[in-house]
């Protein structure tokens, strides 16, 4: 089982800072949606020069021209896109083509799609590939009892097609990823549990900690 930990803060200092000190404990390293944003492909540059021997993962969340914008984003180091799996399949298609084309991989990002049985299709194009259950920032974890019934039930239906990674992620903390390991996903991502904390050297080895275990 992997860690990933999503760097999700737009200032591309502060996120040196961080990365530098806590990197030697995580497995891939996500240069996240707002840090794109606002940097560009900068950032995607500097986490590959900088950790070369890591997976390096861009949070795209391409929805359109899959081709064109996957291949700026491995052109510039990523080894791993996101791509919505709301979007449409040509553009899933279009994403993996490019991705195989560069011998890396693209993470479907499962993000507000309610009933999963309805993309199925577009999950079995994505054999030896990554496909990532994610509760959104914004949609807040009311009833927890279902939040994980939920997500468990996807990763059970995910597992039944052979040769596709699970990555699971969103408001995961300390206090609840033993849910989360019990459904055994490939990877697990960590983000502002991490990089929002007081000390995040510790708290990345605690989670790396259990994780390992």
């Amino acid at each position: 089982m992997l860690l990933q930990v999503s760097f999700d803060d737009f200032n591309l200092e502060k996120v040196k800072k961080i990365v530098i000190e806590i990197h030697q404990y995580i497995d891939i390293l996500e240069v996240g949606t707002p840090l794109l944003l606002f940097e560009g492909i900068n950032a995607i540059k500097f986490f590959k020069r900088k950790f070369s021997n890591k997976i390096i993962l861009a949070d795209t969340k391409i929805v359109d021209a899959g081709e064109i914008e996957a291949n700026i984003a491995f052109k510039a180091g990523a080894d791993i896109v996101t791509v919505l799996g709301n979007s449409n399949i040509k553009t899933i298609y279009e994403a993996k083509k490019t991705a195989e084309k560069h011998n890396k991989m693209i993470m479907l990002d499962l993000i507000e799609i309610q009933k999963i049985e309805d993309i199925m299709d577009k999950i079995e194009l994505l054999r030896n590939h990554i496909i990532m259950i994610h509760t959104g920032y914004d949609s807040g974890i009311l009833d927890f009892k279902n939040w994980i019934g939920k997500i468990n039930n996807n990763v059970d239906l995910i597992k039944k097609l052979s040769n596709i990674k699970i990555a699971i992620g969103g408001g995961i903390n300390e206090d609840n990823i033993g849910n989360f390991l019990n459904m055994s996903p490939d990877i697990i991502i960590i983000g502002r549990s991490i990089i929002y904390t007081k000390n995040p050297l510790v708290t990345t080895k605690r989670f790396s900690e259990i994780i390992k275990k």
